[in-house]
């Protein structure tokens, strides 16, 4: 089956948050951006721009690695020590966003969106073309330890923060 692309949408943003930290973004993007929430990274086709909620450096390297073009915007707890904001950073996120702010969230993606079409013009035409290339789609294999490892539930707990307020 060939599913045409839709050429009335500028913008696909595909939102992956198993600790429910991301809120409607809709409100707050463009309306003719597309956002689209997946269950984990494996699920995610292609996208422009990638939400990580509970973002760990983990999963930011698997994003990288899966969807190398796009752009990253970590989401991390409010509370989480500031080491985890530099080491997701570190890992490769475009941005890294506390939880609960949802207009500075917005703010990252317009920027990353910016970026993200300033590179794609000092790019030539044909890296853009080779980069978008079923080939290169099919060299974005997760290994199996890792799909099994974004899959299980204890991944999830893992990345949750501690509450270190007494």
């Amino acid at each position: 089956m060939t599913v045409e692309p839709r050429t009335d949408v500028e913008v696909v943003v595909a939102i992956v948050d198993r600790a429910d930290q991301i809120g409607s973004l809709t409100s707050v993007v463009p309306t003719s951006w597309s956002v689209r929430r997946y269950p984990d990274l494996a699920a995610v086709p292609a996208a422009d721009l990638i939400v990580l909620g509970a973002a760990t450096p983990g999963v930011v390297a698997s994003a990288r690695h899966l969807l190398p073009t796009a752009r990253i915007v970590a989401v991390i707890d409010a509370k989480a020590p500031v080491e985890l904001l530099v080491d997701v950073l570190q890992t490769g996120a475009d941005a890294c966003v506390r939880a609960g702010a949802q207009a500075v969230l917005a703010g990252h993606l317009l920027a990353c969106q910016r970026r993200r079409l300033r590179a794609a013009r000092t790019i030539p035409a044909s890296t853009r073309s080779e980069l978008a290339s079923p080939a290169v789609a099919s060299e974005r294999q997760v290994p199996a330890s890792t799909r099994s490892e974004l899959a299980s539930p204890a991944v999830a707990s893992e990345r949750q923060v501690p509450n270190h307020a007494a």
